[in-house]
């Protein structure tokens, strides 16, 4: 993992200084739209995945990447523990409540408003993700 080839405080000082965090998060996208397309699709999502497999195993990897089900179901499952009014989007409200949550998670500060205001502009389909 990152964490373990860099260090966890270099990884903590590097998710406190947003524009560093967006430089990367932008390379990392980059690296994984090998289209250019602005998304990432499946064949992309499984060399990440195939990337993944080193750490969790490949055989695993390749059970998940082989069942449209199954693969559908993680997705949506992770879509719904965010999408907590069941609205089919993903509203600023519910995109600052996972943010709060991952930034408690690994140690960092609440986003601010304006960190959210720049994500949901990021992601903004007509005021919803």
């Amino acid at each position: 993992s990152v964490a373990k080839d860099i260090g966890m405080e270099e990884v903590k000082q590097i998710l406190s200084d947003d524009a560093k965090l967006n430089e990367i998060c932008a390379a990392a996208f980059t690296s994984v739209d090998t289209d250019n397309s602005g998304f990432i699709d499946r064949d992309e999502l499984k060399e990440v995945m195939t990337s993944v497999a080193k750490d969790i195993g490949m055989e695993e990897v390749k059970q998940i990447l082989s069942d449209d089900a199954k693969l559908n179901e993680i997705c949506a499952a992770a879509f719904t523990s965010v999408d907590t009014d069941n609205s089919g989007f993903i509203d600023r409200d519910e995109l600052k409540e996972v943010m709060t949550s991952v930034a408690k998670d690994i140690g960092m500060p609440e986003p601010s408003d304006n960190d959210v205001d720049e994500v949901m502009n990021e992601l903004d389909v007509n005021g919803r993700c």
